[in-house]
């Protein structure tokens, strides 16, 4: 994964779960996220940080926004058949 990618994602590891509770979800489309990051956010997706006991707020939780930034952004490779178990 490029520099450039990694550095997008970033801002996913701060949102934590108080913007997972908010009514009004966080403006992922204002990140920049674009088709191109579809790779980077699946795999960030299916790491499912939120499981991870050694991993602490707000980190956890940037796997369930990677999910709802792959929702917005309609990508068809986050059907549920291609996603993987931890």
């Amino acid at each position: 994964m490029s520099t450039d990618t990694q550095l997008k994602l970033l801002p996913l590891f701060r949102l934590g779960r108080e913007s997972l509770l908010a009514k009004q979800w966080p403006e992922y489309s204002e990140m920049g996220f674009e088709r191109d990051d579809v790779p980077a956010l699946l795999a960030l997706a299916n790491q499912m940080t939120i499981l991870d006991d050694e991993m602490a707020e707000p980190d956890c939780y940037a796997s369930v926004h990677a999910w709802r930034v792959l929702g917005t952004l309609q990508a068809p490779e986050a059907r549920v058949g291609t996603i993987s178990a931890a």
